[in-house]
């Protein structure tokens, strides 16, 4: 892309085949990613720790794309057993499919606390 070029998920190829982990994948960037990917026929993972937020965020998707592939993975970025058991989720769910392109996306961030 040029300088005067802007990025437009439209021009995405197709993604059939890739497996897609965003964390925070339900809202902001992360959503508007997940939403771009799974139109493009990736099958995209939000890794979340608020299961509400993720699956109001997959209905979403999937009201506008009904053949979108979008799934939750609960876990939570500050509990690293959380962290290790949203991980083996993730695994299971892809190495039970046919061998796919993987891709992660960390787009969360840990917010430390403020004391001031």
């Amino acid at each position: 892309m040029g300088k005067s070029d802007t990025f437009n998920p439209s021009n995405l190829p197709d993604l059939t085949g890739f497996v897609v982990l965003i964390t925070g994948g339900h809202s902001g960037l992360g959503l508007a990613t997940t939403s771009a990917l799974a139109s493009k026929n990736a099958k995209v993972y939000i890794a979340s720790r608020s299961v509400p937020k993720a699956e109001e965020a997959i209905r979403g998707i999937k009201d506008k794309n009904p053949n979108a592939q979008v799934e939750l993975v609960e876990m939570d970025l500050g509990d690293l057993r959380s962290v290790k058991k949203g991980a083996e989720e993730f695994l299971q769910h892809v190495n039970a499919e046919i061998r796919m392109n993987e891709t992660l996306m960390l787009r969360a961030g840990e917010k430390p606390n403020s004391t001031s």
